[in-house]
């Protein structure tokens, strides 16, 4: 497991090494450190998260562009769902885990200082076997020419017990150079 997890991120610093090399006119290289609140959710319960994490954008079109992430998501409280029907029980325990993934952004409108984006892409938690679609939207506010604010709400499946939902809301620093 270890190993896919060495080269599920190989792949991503891979990816974007080879997308920073290409000239693009007005190309930015953007690094974001967050925070978020939120939950895990499955088999028909939740129970409280939170994550933190970082990760680098590459502009690759004046609208679009590419990110690797790699961050920790933590249960907030005991971790526990607890599912009963009937007679027997069942109790999935969440545990804290670091996460890796690769996103594609479509920023609507690149040039102003509040920038909307939505996001998707692929990713996984260290244990996972394969990796899980991820979505999401949010903005950027830019407040000097290299820093700003980014919120946003996203969406991170994984394969624990089934399909889980790691639904966050998160806020952090954004900044950027020009290259």
């Amino acid at each position: 497991m270890a190993g896919s997890v060495v080269r599920t991120v190989f792949l991503l610093l891979s990816v974007l090494v080879v997308m920073s090399r290409q000239p693009a006119e007005g190309q930015t290289l953007t690094g974001s450190a967050f925070a978020g609140v939120g939950a895990f959710a499955c088999c028909s319960g939740a129970t409280s998260a939170l994550q933190v994490g970082g990760g680098l954008e590459r502009a690759v079109t004046p609208h679009v562009s590419i990110d690797g992430e790699f961050g920790l998501a933590v249960p907030a409280g005991n971790g526990r769902i607890v599912q009963r029907s009937g007679e027997w029980m069942n109790t999935m325990d969440f545990t804290t885990g670091a996460f890796g993934s690769f996103n594609v952004f479509y920023h609507v409108d690149r040039g102003r200082r509040l920038r909307p984006f939505v996001t998707g892409g692929v990713g996984c938690v260290v244990s996972c076997v394969i990796a899980a679609p991820s979505f999401g939207a949010g903005g950027d506010l830019w407040l000097r020419d290299g820093g700003g604010v980014r919120v946003e709400v996203r969406d991170q499946l994984m394969g624990e017990f089934g399909i889980t939902h790691l639904i966050m809301v998160r806020i952090g620093w954004v900044f950027r150079s020009r290259t």
